[in-house]
């Protein structure tokens, strides 16, 4: 059987193991759940806790006996003993610091699981000084073995650790990975490493790599429109967003609007500064937590969905909604006729977007896992369904794409939660 790892959609406990397993080109089948699912899951694991490995020889629990049984099954703790104990050494070091870590900051700051304290800067100061203190000592080491890395001349299980822990600690404290030439170095030589490089490059984007530094705001309408796929994407990376809904109410925007860039919504703040234009705040969004595509070909494919969905699902937007919705233009006289006109361009649309999509074979428009394309695929379905009701069922494979898309966890429990939207678009 091959050897199997069970934990969450997460970095954290099971990195190291999983790094272990690449960077000895062996396969791990890398089974990942979801903390939703976890309370369904509990029961059935030994000591009711995660990481779980299994192989032929049994099963394992807790994630340094895991690590180093990969790392001795795949020659990594060392050439004898006394490198073996050095690797264990640097390892609990590592775990001591990273639970303090977690504890008095991750907790609150990341996972939103606990309280923030009430003096988070002197708690966020503190435990990367204790960091800090733990990095000194395992440099001490270093500099006295006087090896290509840690304790050896090839990377051992001490050298992934530390590099593993050295990128948690990058979620709050990204200026450590470049705290000092030695940490600068060691980081550089780990990803040097072609297997590492090849690693990284591939490995499944984790939901709460951004959410500890994101403050992120947007102030649009209180409907969906063109903020519902920028709310959308915050949802899929399960990342807050302050999602600040302005009323409709022609009074109150105009006592605002006069402060706002170019005086229009969407405006998303962010710890870089301040983007308008909903098509680039979505894209950059996109980028942030990874679902712009995986290479430069697929962003180009999610870029040609949005803007052939701007041309046409967003003739609604210019054409009808001002005198159907917002009631502040006149029903045009040939109303039937702009009706019949957009229907059609939208139908020119989905049948262009589901020719593409069917050509590449893949679960969802662009590859197998929800991508911008399909998020503002959907968005522009819903906002349309308002007005042609019948297009969320246009053909079978538009309510495939849109079974396909609600049926993500992420996806359903945002849906089932968004406040209620004051216009049907």
């Amino acid at each position: 059987m091959t050897d199997k790892i069970l934990y969450f959609n997460l970095r954290a406990r099971a990195e190291p193991t999983r790094i272990v397993y690449a960077l000895a080109g062996k396969p791990l089948v890398d089974e990942r759940t979801t903390l939703e699912k976890w309370d369904t899951l509990r029961a059935d694991q030994p000591l009711g806790q995660l990481p779980v490995f299994t192989c032929s020889e049994g099963t394992l629990v807790m994630s340094n006996t895991i690590a180093r049984y990969a790392a001795k099954k795949f020659g990594m703790m060392g050439d004898n003993l006394w490198e073996e104990a050095l690797n264990d050494m640097i390892v609990e070091a590592c775990q001591e610091s990273f639970e303090k870590l977690s504890s008095k900051v991750l907790r609150w700051k990341v996972m939103n699981i606990d309280p923030e304290p009430e003096n988070p800067n002197v708690v966020i100061e503190e435990a990367y000084q204790e960091l800090l203190k733990t990095l000194d000592f395992i440099k001490k080491v270093a500099e006295k073995r006087a090896k290509a890395f840690l304790i050896c001349d090839e990377i051992s299980l001490a050298d992934i650790v530390v590099f593993v822990a050295l990128q948690h600690a990058a979620v709050v404290y990204p200026e450590v990975m470049s705290e000092n030439e030695w940490i600068e170095e060691f980081v550089n030589k780990m990803t040097s490493d072609e297997r590492l490089k090849k690693y990284l490059e591939e490995r499944e984007e984790t939901p709460l790599k951004y959410s500890s530094v994101s403050e992120d705001k947007l102030l649009y309408f209180a409907f969906r429109g063109r903020g519902e796929p920028i709310r959308i994407i915050y949802a899929l990376a399960q990342v807050p967003l302050k999602d600040e809904r302005v009323p409709i109410s022609l009074d109150h925007w105009m006592n605002i609007k006069r402060d706002q860039p170019l005086g229009q919504l969407p405006v998303l703040t962010c710890s870089e500064g301040t983007l308008v234009q909903s098509k680039s705040i979505a894209r950059y969004a996109a980028k942030k937590f990874g679902l712009a595509g995986k290479s430069i070909w697929e962003e180009a494919l999610s870029d040609m969905i949005i803007e052939t969905c701007d041309c046409s699902f967003g003739e609604i937007g210019a054409k009808i909604v001002p005198w159907k919705y917002l009631k502040s233009e006149p029903k045009p006289a040939n109303h039937e006729q702009v009706l019949a006109d957009v229907k059609e361009k939208i139908i020119q649309a989905i049948e262009f977007i589901q020719k593409g999509a069917e050509e590449r074979g893949k679960r969802f428009i662009i590859s197998d896992e929800i991508s911008l394309g399909d998020v503002m695929f959907y968005s522009s379905l819903e906002v349309a369904a308002a007005v042609y009701p019948d297009l969320m069922k246009y053909n079978s494979w538009v309510e495939d794409f849109v079974l396909n898309f609600i049926s993500d966890d992420r996806i359903n429990k945002y849906l089932a939660s968004r406040p209620q939207s004051q216009l049907p678009i």
